[in-house]
């Protein structure tokens, strides 16, 4: 029984529906696009879609220019992170220099002048703890302290004379008036990459004068690992951390092995050799649009730069504008509902009054076939009755 009851319902409901847009097709049909239901619909549709086009529009404008600040601040932020991450491995270098420097071993082998059997032991013990330090230290290359009143050079892989001694670049800086202060320089072991950041102090026995020096070698290669860049990882969408020299001559760290290589391909970064601080800006590399973020490190005489592709943030722009034109279609078909329920509802009155004027044969056919909107039928129709009714009272 409620399910033939259901239906019923339905069925009127259809009925009426349906009836109300028959009626509604007569009048159009007759008023055509004089019509006033069409003209308050036509209203209605355009003011309800233009503020939310505008709106949306505004809001599109927004969103891509909050997805570019975001894109620009997580570059930046990752330049960062890989700074803190090189800043606080060459920290741990400097440090180790300081105490190697100030060891009390290292002050007795500097402090003689010879070699002889009572400082051996000094010396393999300090060999022995130079090979612990350093294979305690993924990123480390190797430790030298060389000792210019007995000219040997003790490493992490034994002692050797200072003439014999294979990478005395590292040892070149040394001086007798040395600063005493750390110094970091970059270099090229053997003349083939890995480079190398070597950290130096100086070590003495007596105020203002060098008798010996620490270099902590750091291999940039390892390094990389070590902070999770990664060893030749890139691809060309992914992004890339570049360490530079003080003055971007050199190449000291990518995690692309083709621009160590060639130096032609980082020859266009070198317009960056005057910006200090941290900065961050798009430019065109290798026919390809980035986001590079630099970063001075002054104490240590290096500049990093991050490159991100904009290929992300053109596909998270992409995705973006696809949401907001659906939005758009939706906000849309609703303004276009909208806009017909409320013109049905203001044109309702005058519906009423123009099916009482038909049925009392009021509204004439010529009425309908002047392309005349409704109101102006209404007039025709009332100053039609109001002559007929004075010709009558005539």
């Amino acid at each position: 029984m409620s399910g033939k009851a259901d239906r019923e319902v339905f069925m009127r409901f259809r009925r009426r529906i349906s009836g109300s847009a028959r009626r509604l097709w007569e009048y159009l049909r007759d008023y055509r696009f004089s019509s006033i239901l069409l003209k308050y619909f036509l209203l209605l549709f355009i003011c309800l879609v233009l503020p939310v086009t505008l709106l949306n529009m505004w809001y599109g404008r927004q969103q891509r220019e909050r997805i570019y600040q975001e894109f620009m601040k997580r570059n930046e932020a990752s330049l960062a992170q890989a700074y803190g991450n090189v800043y606080s491995v060459l920290l741990s270098a400097k440090n180790l220099t300081y105490s190697l420097s100030v060891n009390s071993s290292v002050k007795y082998l500097a402090s003689k002048p010879s070699i002889s059997r009572d400082n051996t032991y000094n010396r393999e013990s300090l060999t022995e703890m130079l090979s612990m330090i350093k294979n305690a230290n993924a990123y480390m290359d190797s430790i030298y302290i060389y000792f210019r009143n007995s000219g040997e050079v003790v490493s992490d892989l034994g002692v050797s004379g200072y003439e014999t001694f294979q990478d005395r670049e590292a040892l070149a800086l040394f001086s007798e008036d040395m600063p005493a202060r750390n110094i970091l320089i970059s270099r090229i072991k053997k003349n083939k990459y890995p480079y190398l950041l070597t950290v130096l102090y100086p070590v003495s026995i007596s105020r203002g004068i060098s008798t010996g020096l620490v270099a902590v070698n750091v291999d940039v290669e390892k390094l990389g690992d070590y902070i999770g860049s990664g060893q030749y990882r890139n691809t060309d969408d992914a992004p890339r951390l570049l360490i530079f020299d003080e003055d971007m001559e050199t190449l000291v760290y990518s995690d692309e092995y083709r621009l160590l290589r060639d130096k032609e391909e980082t020859a266009r970064l070198k317009e960056f050799r005057d910006l200090t601080g941290c900065f961050s800006r798009v430019c065109t590399l290798w026919d390809s649009s980035y986001v590079v973020s630099g970063l001075e490190a002054g104490g240590d005489g290096l500049k990093y730069l991050y490159l991100s592709p904009m290929q992300e943030f053109e596909t998270q722009n992409r995705e973006a504008d696809a949401r907001l034109r659906q939005v758009t279609v939706l906000t849309g078909v609703i303004c276009l509902i909208l806009a017909f329920c409320l013109s049905v509802w203001v044109y309702r009155p005058v519906k009423r009054t123009l099916r009482v004027l038909s049925e009392v044969s009021m509204l004439t056919e010529w009425d309908r076939k002047e392309h005349v909107d409704e109101i102006e039928a209404i007039q025709r129709s009332i100053l039609s009755a109001k002559k007929e009714n004075d010709d009558l009272n005539a």
